[in-house]
């Protein structure tokens, strides 16, 4: 697999005041292959868009990798938590 760009974007819409980080790891090793912050904008009466790229600091060995956005939910009281992930590559 070579390297390669990945951008995308996810959509919150709750009180959350953090981080979200999203990330692309393999599934074989578990190894992050790239990792990024995103400063939550969001707010409670409307669904924000924020978006992310990914640049990986090296090829994967294969195409089994999994692409996950996590966040600290200690500092959170979602009013709504509905997540919709667009991905690509180039």
């Amino acid at each position: 697999m070579k390297v390669q760009k990945y951008t995308g974007s996810f959509w919150v819409k709750g009180s959350y005041k953090g981080a979200f980080t999203a990330s692309l790891q393999s599934s074989i090793t578990n190894e992050t292959l790239a990792s990024t912050e995103v400063i939550s904008a969001a707010t409670s009466s409307e669904w924000i868009q924020h978006n992310f790229t990914l640049i990986p600091d090296k090829a994967a060995s294969n195409v089994n990798n999994t692409f996950s956005i996590v966040y600290d939910a200690s500092v959170s009281f979602w009013e709504y938590l509905n997540l919709a992930v667009f991905l690509g590559s180039g």
